[in-house]
């Protein structure tokens, strides 16, 4: 797809990403929020499956041949031969009492991501980018940040209970004593704080297509580089190591322990 037919899909999209987020906010902080386990025991709650129904819905009336692929859903329609849309609501058990909730929604060209955004209802930022559009923040460009030194680099990881079950997961512990600092922000605020250049990298060490889909395009329009903690350029991976880029190869010789 070209940057045109990808900005006219995007004018198509982001008003059902709105609507999608306005039902995921409408849980923020609310007593009605319940947090329920799906099988494998990750958390699930209604927010979750009301806002990926509502955007399968709404994308369906389009009129488009979506191959759609989220979290709670599962796959449909052709995903891996034409255009696809990832969704994934962020942060479900941050919705109950914080603001680093966020809806990202990515489409994906033969699984590469080429159109991304990323809503923090609560934050009232939205992120956006297109393949060959870069990427703006509420409607104004940003880069990330030009810092080259890991000495001198605020870096954000996930969750330090999944850090701790990786084989890496020692070697990542010692790259954070080597920075500037080391915070964990974690979901959609980390993304935020790389786009606009806050903070220089993101370590999420699991995830899934649906989680990294619209953040790859999203940095990468940036200015930055998105891969996965091992350095394959994929948002299929199972993690990601999202950048200013000028820090990328050094951080992924500490983490293989190169």
């Amino acid at each position: 797809m070209s940057p045109n037919e990808l900005r006219e899909l995007a004018q198509q999209v982001l008003p059902l990403v709105h609507e999608a987020g306005g039902i995921a906010h409408s849980y923020f902080c609310s007593q009605a929020l319940n947090i329920d386990a799906k099988a494998d025991g990750s958390p699930v709650t209604q927010a979750d499956r009301e806002t990926e129904e509502c955007l399968r819905r709404r994308l369906a009336a389009l009129g488009n041949s979506f191959g759609i692929i989220g979290e709670e859903f599962g796959e449909e329609g052709p995903i891996g031969s034409s255009c696809g849309l990832s969704t994934r609501l962020t942060g479900r058990v941050p919705l109950r009492a914080d603001c680093r909730t966020g809806l990202a929604a990515g489409a994906a060209a033969a699984r590469q991501p080429v159109l991304g955004f990323l809503w923090a209802p609560a934050l009232d930022t939205l992120a956006s980018a297109w393949k060959g559009g870069g990427t703006s923040v509420n409607g104004l460009p940003v880069r990330v940040s030009t810092v080259s030194s890991l000495a001198q680099s605020f870096i954000t990881m996930g969750s330090l209970e999944v850090l701790q079950r990786q084989p890496w997961a020692q070697r990542a512990l010692r790259l954070m004593s080597s920075t500037w600092t080391c915070r964990s922000y974690g979901d959609a605020t980390a993304f935020l704080e790389l786009l606009r250049g806050h903070c220089d990298a993101v370590l999420e060490p699991e995830g899934h297509l649906w989680d990294f889909a619209a953040l790859k395009i999203l940095v990468e329009q940036a200015g930055g580089r998105f891969t996965t903690v091992l350095g394959q350029d994929t948002a299929a991976g199972g993690s990601s190591l999202a950048t200013n880029g000028l820090l990328h190869d050094e951080i992924l010789r500490w983490i293989r322990g190169a």
